[in-house]
């Protein structure tokens, strides 16, 4: 999944940095509904900024 993960968030339980911390719950019902997905190739992208990070969730509605 990494590859394709659009902002480079998968990480071992353990590393799992502040900012996604919160986002634990939702990506385990995700998990729970993967195959109403399909996943993209994969694209080059930098990583994405906290800041980054902190409006893409506001901007879903997914802020804590």
């Amino acid at each position: 999944c990494e590859p394709e993960c659009p902002w480079e968030a998968i990480f071992e339980d353990s590393a799992v940095p502040d900012v996604f911390k919160d986002d634990i719950e939702l990506n385990v019902r995700m998990t729970d509904s993967k195959d109403l997905f399909r996943v993209p190739e994969a694209e080059e992208r930098d990583r994405p900024t906290p800041e980054q990070i902190a409006e893409n969730k506001k901007k879903w509605g997914f802020e804590g």
